[in-house]
């Protein structure tokens, strides 16, 4: 039912919110942020986003490899209520509310600076996530460790990978996540028509078979969380197991890096520009 049901309290009916912007405006709007800061600390909050765009991320998994209850487990979703609302290509939401601040390497707590060192340019300034980030360094290491794996390190091909990557932050609305990206397509062998043609999707001439069931699968998953059985079967034909499971961590994985950038209100780095006006198509 949602945060409309009897029984919560102001801080639960908060919560549930939190949740429901995340899952369909991809950020945390200005009221859903006012009503965190005042229960809230600022790695309070930040715990609070990545502990529900993880499970997205899992929804995502669990629904689309087909992922049974084990035995011992008896509790199931209801099915005499309503089905979720799917979710569509997020729209622009303005944010008129201070978020998190952008932490400079000669400010941090020693425990920060041993988060982001390694990161540091030869100039001293940290790129702008990074900065955003390291207000929680428990939380940096993890994180970091998981988007490099996703980012460079799976086996999927660069140019699949940065199809995947670039036509999530189209659907997550993600400014930052396209600007940082567009480079490293570009260098894995994406044309320029081939990136304009991102912002259309998996409907574009322009792709291969295969590249349409990839982009797809992008927006499957954002949509519902699941990779249809049509889109999947296209999917096992070119790609093995292994490589499906980590089709649907980067998809996930950056649907969690972009809904922070969002909702942190992370600033585009300089020199790079992010998606064209009226991308979402």
């Amino acid at each position: 039912v949602g945060q409309s049901a009897a029984g919560w309290n102001d801080t639960e009916r908060t919560l549930i919110q939190l949740v429901d912007d995340l899952r369909y405006k991809a950020t945390i709007s200005d009221d859903t942020w006012a009503e965190l800061k005042a229960e809230f600390t600022d790695q309070e909050i930040m715990d609070l986003l990545f502990t529900a765009a993880q499970y997205q991320l899992v929804s995502m998994a669990l629904n689309s490899l087909g992922v049974q209850l084990d035995p011992v487990l008896d509790l199931y979703l209801p099915t005499d209520l309503p089905a979720p609302a799917l979710a569509t290509p997020a729209a622009d939401s303005p944010q008129t509310i201070e978020r998190l601040p952008r932490l400079n390497p000669d400010e941090m707590t020693p425990e920060q600076f041993a988060a982001v060192e390694h990161l540091i340019r030869e100039d001293g300034s940290l790129a702008n996530i990074y900065a955003v980030l390291a207000n929680h360094p428990v939380l940096f290491g993890p994180r970091y460790d998981f988007g490099s794996y996703i980012k460079s390190e799976t086996s999927l091909s660069p140019r699949i990978r940065e199809l995947l990557i670039l036509r999530t932050a189209v659907l997550m609305n993600a400014d930052y996540e396209w600007a940082h990206h567009v480079p490293i397509a570009k260098d894995a062998g994406l044309t320029d028509e081939e990136i304009a043609a991102v912002l259309v999707g998996p409907t574009a001439d322009i792709w291969s078979t295969d590249e349409r069931f990839i982009l797809q699968a992008a927006d499957d998953l954002r949509r519902e969380a699941f990779i249809t059985d049509a889109v999947w079967a296209g999917l096992k034909a070119s790609h093995s197991d292994k490589q499906l499971v980590e089709l649907i961590y980067t998809v996930g994985g950056y649907s969690m890096t972009a809904l922070a950038l969002n909702a942190f209100d992370v600033p585009i780095d300089d020199g790079l520009a992010g998606l064209p006006e009226g991308a979402i198509q």
